[in-house]
């Protein structure tokens, strides 16, 4: 009985380890709200990186730069009256995203969307560097049901989040640091 169990447990704990595929799909634009009253002329330095690793099991339906723009868009779209610069060192406000994570995978009988971003936000408004790291990680499991529905519906849901409270962070930095001047 003890053998059985093990061979079982083995199975299962084998099964999970390994993902079927990995499916990646392009984010859905957004509208999110514009901060108008917020980093008015500002430089803002904005950098972007996917630092993902991938499975060599994956379908891609988006590329590690469409991924990219479409985040970069978000931003600028959030922030309209900021004023985006090439040079991190003429700006006054640093933005460093890296996304970690944007895959959904089989597990278990169950799509897994999944988002992580690591954030490195630096405020030099006031002529000293205030740095500020936080990391975002977001996921989202179904059983599978609708097939690549649920995959797609999982990662969308994800990333949704993972954007809610990355700007949600951006705004409390950029109103704390607004507050003082």
């Amino acid at each position: 009985m003890n053998k059985l169990l093990l061979l079982l447990l083995a199975v299962f704990f084998t099964a999970s380890s390994y993902s079927q595929k990995m499916y990646i799909w392009c984010p859905e634009e957004m509208e999110p709200v514009e901060q108008t009253g917020r980093l008015n002329g500002t430089k803002v330095y904005l950098n972007i990186e996917d630092v993902r690793l991938l499975s060599k099991k994956r379908k891609e339906k988006c590329s590690s730069e469409e991924l990219v723009e479409s985040l970069e868009q978000l931003i600028a779209i959030s922030y309209p009256n900021a004023e985006y610069t090439q040079s991190k060192e003429n700006s006054e406000i640093t933005i460093q995203i890296q996304i970690t994570a944007y895959y959904s995978e089989f597990h278990t009988a169950a799509w897994k969307g999944k988002t992580e971003m690591n954030v490195v936000f630096t405020d030099n408004r006031n002529g000293e560097d205030i740095n500020t790291q936080f990391e975002i990680s977001k996921s989202k499991a179904n059983a599978n049901f609708g097939g690549m529905k649920t995959a797609k519906n999982n990662l969308r849901k994800s990333y949704n989040k993972a954007v809610i409270e990355l700007l949600a962070n951006l705004n409390k930095l950029t109103l704390r640091q607004t507050i003082k001047n």
